[in-house]
């Protein structure tokens, strides 16, 4: 996965897999499967913590938690392509 910020700024916030269980995911066979079910405020301090600025991206490895947001008028691009992990675990 990776964010590349295009206009504006965006915090983005990373937890490591070894978060896995303190985030509580959500079950596959749920609507929300893969999202944390603790607010971000309750998450522990992220592995990474960084802000985009226009021009900077980031790759998310497979299988981190992120949480993204805006700081201001803000405008992004993704693209995601499968991990050799990722295919490996599916």
């Amino acid at each position: 996965n990776i964010l590349g910020q295009c206009v504006g700024t965006k915090r983005i916030r990373c937890w490591a897999p070894s978060s896995h269980w303190t985030m509580r995911p959500f079950p596959d066979a749920h609507p929300l499967a893969r999202k944390a079910q603790i607010d971000v405020e309750e998450m522990p301090d992220p592995d990474l913590d960084v802000v985009l600025e226009p021009g900077d991206a980031l790759a998310i490895p497979a299988f981190w938690f992120h949480h993204c947001e805006a700081r201001d008028l803000s405008a992004s691009i993704n693209t995601f392509f499968p991990a050799a992990q990722a295919k490996r675990a599916a």
